[in-house]
């Protein structure tokens, strides 16, 4: 997103550095100039009221072509009221494409069975933060399977995070790498096979 134009960084703070390019004013470099006061709530009003002022500040009301920011109904409301063209940043419209691929976004899920996948993965992932014997015993799993690896150096589940859409690569990744160790640590066996009747949930 700081690579396009204003995906933030016209949205909720002027960055010096764009201030600079536009104006040729060197002094802003590397500094926020101007932030949008976040108060109880930000809507595309109070929005459109200070990019106007900023705006004005530094004589920049004709510079901005194309509003490039997240697909929030406040920024949308904000460029209707400046009549701004305005279009979503491609950061973010990958990341919705991202989430409805996988099934996380949209009524009814694209891809309900990758959904109710990443769903126990999820899960999974997040068992470990409540467990400091399976975090004990995935860490002595990857120790054993390699005597080089220090204790500091192991890896831990990572889970994903529905407002963070690389969040889910990182998870994915993550899991696979790990996969005997979380195996192991949570069943006792390298391929995940277990005896033991699952607990109920109360």
């Amino acid at each position: 997103c700081r690579e396009s134009y204003a995906c933030l960084r016209g949205s909720f703070a002027f960055d010096g550095d764009m201030v600079s390019e536009v104006t040729g004013l060197s002094e802003y470099l590397g500094m926020i100039v101007d932030a949008c006061p976040i108060l109880k709530n930000h809507t595309g009003e109070a929005l459109a009221k200070w990019k106007k002022a900023a705006l004005a500040a530094f004589q920049m009301e004709q510079c901005v072509g194309l509003a490039t920011e997240d697909g929030a109904s406040n920024n949308k409301k904000a460029n209707r009221i400046l009549q701004q063209d305005q279009a979503v940043c491609s950061d973010h419209d990958i990341a919705r494409a991202v989430l409805f691929g996988s099934g996380d976004a949209g009524k009814p899920s694209k891809n309900p069975e990758l959904k109710a996948f990443l769903k126990k993965a999820s899960a999974q992932s997040a068992s470990f933060s409540r467990s400091v014997i399976a975090n004990k015993d995935m860490q002595e799993a990857q120790l054993e399977a390699n005597p080089e690896l220090k204790p500091h150096q192991t890896l831990r589940p990572a889970t994903k995070n529905i407002t963070r859409w690389t969040r889910l690569q990182v998870m994915c990744h993550r899991n696979r790498v790990l996969k005997d160790s979380i195996c192991i640590a949570l069943t006792g066996d390298r391929h995940g096979e277990c005896d033991e009747e699952e607990a109920v949930r109360r």
